[in-house]
């Protein structure tokens, strides 16, 4: 991609570039989590993280799809939404 300078322009790519590694971050390390079983938060068992994180991930890959202006549907936008509030509070045993 070839930018002109035009300000406007250099701070889209620049948010892109960011959410694209953050995004991409994120699904390696939950994925790194998935299968090598890295321990879970008290008060829930070993399946049940492994359920959540699989949901996370599953919502952060559909992000991505989205920051690389794919389409999604409603129904996606709710899951990584709630991929999103299930990060925030990832430390929460109340899941």
């Amino acid at each position: 991609m070839r930018l002109d300078g035009n300000s406007k322009e250099l701070r889209d790519y620049a948010k892109w570039q960011y959410n694209s590694f953050f995004l991409e971050s994120i699904i390696m390390s939950l994925d790194y989590m998935i299968n090598e079983g890295h321990g879970y938060p008290q008060g829930l068992t070993p399946k049940k993280w492994k359920g959540i994180l699989t949901e996370m991930e599953t919502g952060f890959k559909l992000a991505q799809k989205k920051v690389e202006h794919e389409k999604v549907s409603k129904k996606e936008e709710l899951k990584i939404n709630k991929s999103f509030d299930l990060f925030k509070h990832r430390n929460s045993t109340s899941l």
